[in-house]
């Protein structure tokens, strides 16, 4: 259990959710770089999977700022990944399953930061 009156505890362990965020986008990046030749669909299921990610990071640490920390690290592995090499490949190509990935993604992203509640706005009730 964390000690939250003490605010050096509670620092600590919101920089290493944060962190790990960052860590999972990058993975994230990496991983469906690699693997989203198997299909279109699995390109658009890598979407899917990014947008609830990237919200669900937004909701847990209750901020836009939370949705964007794993988005951006996702963003940087999937441009770079996109880039030509000196050799003459590219990872994420320019076929349609490369374009899901990368459109797709990127609107998933910009759609999780924005549907993601402002820090310190109180979230919505049912209030019926």
């Amino acid at each position: 259990m964390i000690d939250e009156t003490n605010p050096r505890i509670s620092s600590l362990v919101t920089g290493a959710a944060y962190g790990a965020l960052a860590v999972a986008g990058l993975l994230l990046g990496v991983i469906e770089g690699f693997t989203y030749h198997w299909s279109v669909l699995v390109a658009v299921l890598f979407c899917v999977l990014n947008l609830a990610g990237f919200w669900a990071a937004g909701w847990g640490m209750g901020g836009k700022f939370g949705a964007a920390v794993p988005f951006l690290p996702w963003l940087a592995v999937t441009v770079l990944l996109a880039e030509p090499r000196a050799e003459g490949s590219v990872i994420v190509d320019g076929t349609t399953g490369g374009y899901v990935l990368l459109l797709g993604g990127l609107a998933a992203g910009v759609l999780a930061i924005v549907a993601t509640p402002a820090a310190g706005f109180p979230r919505a009730r049912n209030q019926m």
